[in-house]
């Protein structure tokens, strides 16, 4: 049964996990019109990601402590992925206005799949969204292990930090420094299309997770 506290989680989950995706795309797009002082203050955005998080992580582990029954679990990552992907839905609505109010152009993602520049920035997004999902799966799996379950997600998110730090970084600034109008558009388009992509096969590898296990 859905109450007010999964409400709550999936919120908070889809603000943590979404913006940095908003915040590379400014990057992208900031660079490009040379507005670099706006896109450092659009990166504090972070802050509502650790804010988001910080809120996220208790209530998810009282969670965790407090229910043993399988199905409210399955339950809670499908609410944790609509959570994010109305985050996401919002930005693609709205992130046109607020960013030309700072007279940024947004730049509308058109969800290709076929530059192989996508891989890397998928691989980083699904790993990251998985060092959250899958603690909870196997929390619910082997809810007497639910400590030792928590701790799993840990693996998952260093491996998509360091694609982030070393590669997906390093190709913003590249791609920010080159004069190609398109180039800028071609890369703010692979990051919010990884990100969806991303999302969807964490759900769907959370739930094949499930249905093997039991």
């Amino acid at each position: 049964m859905i109450n007010i506290y999964m409400i709550v989680l999936s919120i908070l989950f889809g603000i943590g996990y979404a913006n940095d995706t908003l915040i590379q795309v400014v990057k992208l797009a900031s660079a490009k019109n040379d507005i670099f002082k706006l896109s450092y203050y659009f990166s504090k955005l972070t802050l509502i990601n650790r804010f988001s998080i910080a809120l996220f992580m208790p209530l998810l582990g009282f969670f965790i402590d407090t229910q043993n029954n399988f199905e409210i679990y399955k339950l809670l990552i499908i609410l944790l992925i609509l959570g994010l992907l109305l985050v996401l839905l919002f930005y693609l609505i709205f992130g046109g206005i607020i960013l030309r109010y700072f007279n940024i152009p947004f730049f509308k993602p058109s969800f290709h799949l076929n530059n192989k520049l996508i891989l890397v920035p998928l691989l980083a997004n699904f790993f990251l969204l998985m060092g959250a999902l899958f603690p909870i799966a196997i929390s619910g799996l082997f809810n007497d292990f639910r400590a030792t379950s928590m701790q799993t997600g840990i693996v998952f998110n260093f491996i998509g930090t360091l694609l982030l730090t070393f590669i997906i970084d390093k190709k913003i600034a590249k791609v920010s420094e080159g004069a190609n109008e398109s180039s800028h558009k071609t890369y703010s388009d692979i990051l919010y299309s990884a990100k969806i992509y991303a999302v969807l096969i964490s759900f769907i590898v959370t739930l094949i997770c499930f249905f093997v296990f039991t």
